[in-house]
């Protein structure tokens, strides 16, 4: 495939997940584009038959030797690369649920100042604490709209449900299953819990975080 032709398919892979969504879905425009960048970042990484290529994955993904080598453009590109089907299937519903709610509630703008901050942040961070790897996954950003989710859950209710906190536990402690960036996770988990903090305001006095 020629180095001109590769880009447009992607391209096109993208616009066409965005049209089918908008077409026959109800998820709203942020979220869709989300979803159609996720799709194209994954259909650009595969160097096989639905299989990322491990050289794609290590030249985009962000790593610490890449941003002090002045690739730090790969904070942004590393989002949207992911390191199989099963993690892409994952991260795309979890997206797809949690970008849909708080789309709604916040509006696209400050849905997607949430994701990138909380992306940007925990690909950072990972990068400056695990220096040896190369992280590539939007479950950074996808934590950052989890933390609103629960923010936006103790404000309506004055608490957050157990549930709400097992589901937590679980989406940031299953990064201590190998090769799952935690650091990521629970920076993306924090930056969004405090920008749901600023845009939804607090809890009447006397709520509980947690029931």
């Amino acid at each position: 495939m020629s180095v001109l032709l590769r880009p447009l398919i992607f391209s096109l892979i993208g616009l066409l997940t965005f049209l089918i969504l908008q077409r026959y879905s109800r998820v709203p425009k942020a979220t869709s584009a989300l979803l159609a960048a996720v799709m194209a970042g994954y259909a650009a990484s595969l160097g096989g038959f639905l299989v990322p290529s491990r050289a794609i994955l290590y030249a985009w993904g962000s790593s610490l030797d890449a941003i002090l080598s002045g690739r730090s453009y790969t904070l942004v590109t590393s989002i949207f690369l992911h390191a199989g089907l099963l993690h892409l299937a994952f991260n795309s519903y979890a997206l797809y649920v949690l970008g849909t709610l708080t789309e709604q509630v916040l509006g696209p703008a400050r849905m997607l100042a949430t994701f990138f901050a909380a992306a940007l942040v925990g690909g950072l961070g990972s990068a400056v604490l695990t220096p040896w790897a190369v992280s590539v996954g939007a479950s950074g950003g996808i934590l950052g709209l989890f933390g609103v989710a629960i923010i936006l859950e103790w404000v309506r209710f004055g608490r957050v449900s157990s549930s709400t906190i097992i589901v937590a536990a679980l989406a940031v402690g299953g990064g201590f299953l190998q090769g799952i960036d935690v650091i990521a996770h629970v920076l993306g988990l924090a930056v969004g819990a405090a920008m749901g903090w600023a845009f939804l305001g607090r809890p009447e006095r006397g709520a509980r975080l947690w029931h």
